[in-house]
């Protein structure tokens, strides 16, 4: 958020900035940054994975709304900005589609840590949305929260497992409560499924 002009007040820092028409929203009757002007300025103080984060749930957000193509942009207009490298970083990894929950983030850094190739996040195949697939294992793990427990889930899992089988994909189906008690055994599981299909695939 941004005032028209700079008040000092006490606990709080305040800068003066020059913006762009195209980073300025209005919301709830207040001037504020756009969501990417606002990445951008995030971008040079969060970490990489607190940034992605960030990110996604700006992508994800029906308010803000953020695309890749505004991120792109405001990097070209502010390249010498402490956060357009962030930037640019983040543009050069992410997926098209964003994570859409803490549990999809939590495997996507246990996986970055064991060097495991970089799936695609959320790709629509065969009429279902797949959390992760890695295309050329040809294996999709599907990451099913706290909240995935009813029958109804579990008939749409069947359907989803046994579709995508058909078309040569296997499941690697990834409970909440499982994730939690061992991760890493978890992650055991994934590699050795992983490196058998590219033996497999190979042979």
């Amino acid at each position: 958020m941004f005032t028209p002009k700079n008040r000092n007040q006490r606990g709080i820092n305040t800068r003066r900035v020059k913006l762009h028409p195209r980073d300025v929203r209005w919301h709830l009757g207040m001037r504020v940054t756009s969501p990417a002007r606002t990445a951008l300025d995030l971008a040079a103080h969060l970490p990489d994975r607190q940034l992605k984060r960030a990110i996604d749930q700006m992508r994800l957000s029906r308010t803000a709304r953020l695309t890749l193509d505004q991120l792109r942009d405001v990097v070209v207009r502010y390249p010498r900005h402490p956060g357009a490298n962030n930037i640019k970083r983040f543009l050069g990894i992410t997926q098209e589609e964003p994570n859409r929950s803490g549990f999809e983030h939590e495997f996507d850094e246990r996986r970055e840590r064991r060097g495991l190739p970089r799936p695609v996040t959320n790709r629509v195949m065969y009429g279902f949305r797949v959390d992760k697939y890695f295309a050329q294992e040809r294996v999709a793990v599907e990451l099913d929260g706290p909240l995935h427990e009813d029958a109804f889930a579990e008939q749409d899992d069947g359907e989803r497992d046994a579709t995508l089988l058909e078309h040569g994909i296997e499941t690697l189906r990834i409970k909440h409560k499982r994730w939690k008690q061992n991760p890493d055994r978890e992650m055991d599981r994934l590699e050795r499924i992983l490196e058998s299909r590219r033996r497999d695939r190979a042979a």
